[in-house]
């Protein structure tokens, strides 16, 4: 609006802020899909290894799971 009082169009500033907004979305795309492909590479590799927990376990299948990995996508 700024753009506008001045006596300018905004279109161009727009279309700068849409483009930065289509990036930024662009990236968080990718880090879902490799977030997503990892996750099914643990269901799948849990699901093949057929781990079978024992009375005294909570779910070894955590356990499979880098804390790393965890806690940075938080």
């Amino acid at each position: 609006m700024t753009v506008h009082r001045r006596g300018d169009l905004p279109c161009d500033f727009v279309q700068h802020l849409l483009q930065e907004k289509i990036q930024q979305l662009e990236v968080k795309i990718q880090e879902m899909i490799l977030f997503k492909t990892e996750l099914e590479a643990y269901r799948d590799r849990w699901s093949s290894d057929q781990i079978h927990s024992q009375p005294e376990d909570i779910c070894p299948l955590i356990e499979m799971v880098p804390l790393t990995q965890v806690s940075d996508r938080k």
